[in-house]
């Protein structure tokens, strides 16, 4: 059984287009002999007409009474793109602390700039122009 109940997670997302989709607590078993642990294993789809980078995940508990009591973390989930509706899966170690009641996890992403996404692209434009130029006048000077 799980150590909190569906009712008892919240699941939040603070970036538009980032949505919290299909989610589970469940008991993983190592390879390694180092007993059994608890992950949150969660899709993030991005639904945006962008791409986002750095995705950060955090799943913070709180007591009976709305006591924030610890917290476990995924930072920078993708060092690439998380491309238009492309969806993604994240597994979250945790460590619950036994007073915890209830749960929020959170995602946030870092939407990627024009320049981020076609800086090669504009910079290949730009020699090429710069290269048509000095050709064009080098001709003009004969």
């Amino acid at each position: 059984m799980a150590p909190l109940s569906t009712n008892a997670v919240e699941l939040l997302s603070k970036t538009k287009g980032l949505t919290v989709g299909e989610w589970v607590i469940r008991e993983a078993h190592s390879d390694v002999g180092e007993g059994a642990t608890w992950k949150f294993q969660v899709i993030l789809r991005n639904e945006s007409r962008g791409c986002f980078e750095n995705v950060d995940c955090e799943f913070r508990y709180f007591d009976m009474a709305g006591k924030f009591v610890g917290v476990d973390e995924e930072l920078s989930l993708w060092a690439d793109y998380m491309k238009q509706q492309e969806d993604m899966a994240v597994s979250i170690p945790l460590t619950i602390p036994p007073t915890a009641a209830r749960a929020v996890f959170t995602a946030k992403a870092k939407r990627t700039s024009f320049l981020q996404k076609h800086g090669d692209l504009l910079f290949g434009a730009i020699i090429l122009i710069s290269a048509l130029i000095f050709t064009i006048g080098q001709f003009l000077k004969k």
